[in-house]
Parts: structure tokens; C-alpha cells; sequence
């Protein structure tokens, strides 16, 4: 009986350890890669623009969390992240004529961003886990540039045409040509060229001037957690971010809404996320 007595007793006291050793602080490194996405309806539906699939790295970052039970962490991560989105120009060599791609689009945004998150995990060797919370992104440099490779004719005079004949003066002395009566109130010409927007004389390309200092969104991810030895682990995780705010400045907002073009333009990323993590057994 005192044998037994003393293994129950070694055996409760292995499973106090070993729930006390699933609290504390822990430290990690994290990398990304993610589709990055500008959600802007009037883009979507411009005619001189076709959307297409942008890959970005959040390229490296650290993580400090602290696990207050077997299942509930909170995080705070800081990591460079890269975001924006890409489109093929389409353009034809006549007015009317057939449309093809004579360029592309870029909208270039990197932040340094940091997420505070809630994560759930189950208790496994291998475990579940499930985390969400806000994200606060601060930019470090930003541009949108409209690169044209060859002569071209846009379609204008358009709601839904970011290029218009009204740009003339705003794209540095872009060309515009009559190639009939109605223009320029259907179409823009322009020769091939680096075009930034917007071109105000005071607008420096890569200037963050031109774009909101701060996105503000929800982060929300799931993915494993793996344990390789003692007390480091492995995460992979799937993680989704839409951001709340309109990634251009005051300025450029109402210079758009002036001209009819306006409609927000948020950030959407969605990708991987891999860790390496140490956790600290109070």
C-alpha cells in the first residue's frame, strides 16, 4: 500500500509539473509569403485595367507571446511586410481598336506591421491552434506607378477609368492626341513611359507622403504546432489580414472624389506563416 501510495503521489506530482510547464512567456522568429490584394471596385471594373495574382514576402519578424493555460496565449508579433497589388495595362494602337497588354500596374506598400492576437491550442505534442485579433500596420515606403511600354490608346472619359483625359495635367506632361472629335472625352493617348499617381509636382516616387501612415485591419489564422526538442516547437500557420482603412493619403482621397473616381482602396493579404519558437516552463 505505501508503494502504491507513493507512485499515485509521483505520478500527480508529474502531472502538476507538466501542467505548470505549459504556462509562461515565449520568444520566436517568423517568415511569410502571401497574395496580396488592393480591393478597389473601381479598378476592378476599369476597361485599362486586368487584375492578376500578387505574391509578397513578409520576409522576416519576431513573435513574444505568454501562455496563461494549456490553451489560451496572447501574442504581440512585429514583422516587415510587404503589400500591394499588380495589373496588366490594356491599351490598343487605335481608338476602338483591339485591346492588349501594353503594361502594368504597381502599387508597392511595405509596412512594418504588428499583430496583438488571442490564440487557442489544443495540448498535443502536435497541436491545433487558432488565433485572431487586430493588426496595426505602419508604413515604411509606398508607391503606384503606371509603367506603359509602347504608344497607346486608353479608353477615357469613363466613371470608371482611372486614366483619363483630365490626367493630362496631373500625369507629368503626358501626351494627348485628337484622333477624332470626341476625344479627349474618350480617350487618353500615351506614349510609352513611367507614369506615378499621383503626379502632383510635389510627388517624389516611393514618397509615403502619398499614401495613410497607418492601415489598421483584423488578423485571423489557424494552422500546427509541433514540439522538436525540450521546450522548442515548430508553427505553421494560414493567415488571413483585411485592413480598415483607405491605404492613400487625405489629399489623394479628395482629389479622387473630385473627379468622381472614388471608392476605397483596402488592403487584403492571405498566405503562410512559418515559426521557430522557444517557450520559457514557469
Amino acid at each position: 500500500m505505501k508503494l502504491k501510495s507513493l507512485l499515485a503521489a509521483a505520478l500527480l506530482s508529474c502531472g502538476f509539473f507538466a501542467a505548470n510547464a505549459q504556462k509562461g512567456p515565449h520568444i520566436g522568429l517568423i517568415t511569410g509569403y502571401n497574395t496580396t490584394w488592393v480591393i478597389d471596385s473601381k479598378l476592378y471594373d476599369d476597361p485599362n485595367y486586368d487584375s492578376r495574382t500578387t505574391w509578397n514576402s513578409a520576409p522576416f519578424g519576431v513573435v513574444l507571446g505568454y501562455k496563461f493555460n494549456p490553451s489560451s496565449t496572447i501574442q504581440v508579433e512585429v514583422f516587415k511586410n510587404n503589400m500591394g497589388a499588380e495589373y496588366d495595362i490594356k491599351g490598343s494602337n487605335i481608338f476602338g481598336g483591339d485591346t492588349k497588354t501594353v503594361g502594368e500596374k504597381r502599387i508597392e506598400l511595405q509596412y512594418t506591421s504588428v499583430p496583438v492576437l488571442y490564440k487557442f491550442t489544443t495540448g498535443e505534442k502536435v497541436r491545433f491552434n487558432f488565433h485572431f485579433g487586430p493588426q496595426f500596420n505602419f508604413l515604411r515606403k509606398g508607391s503606384e506607378v503606371n509603367q506603359v511600354t509602347e504608344r497607346t490608346v486608353l479608353r477615357a472619359g469613363l466613371s470608371s477609368t482611372d486614366l483619363t483625359a483630365g490626367d493630362v495635367e496631373v500625369y507629368e506632361n503626358a501626351p494627348a492626341t485628337s484622333l477624332d472629335l470626341e476625344i479627349p472625352n474618350k480617350s487618353i493617348v500615351l506614349n510609352a513611359g513611367t507614369y506615378n499617381r499621383p503626379d502632383h509636382a510635389t510627388y517624389k516616387n516611393d514618397d509615403k507622403a502619398n499614401f495613410n501612415k497607418t492601415d489598421i485591419g483584423a488578423a485571423l489564422g489557424l494552422g500546427l504546432e509541433a514540439d522538436l526538442i525540450d521546450n522548442l516547437y515548430l508553427s505553421a500557420n494560414v493567415r488571413f489580414y483585411y485592413g480598415f482603412n483607405d491605404i492613400r493619403s487625405d489629399s489623394w482621397i479628395n482629389m479622387e472624389k473630385e473627379r468622381g473616381y472614388y471608392e476605397s482602396r483596402n488592403n487584403v493579404t492571405g498566405g503562410f506563416q512559418l515559426g521557430l519558437h522557444y517557450r520559457f516552463d514557469l
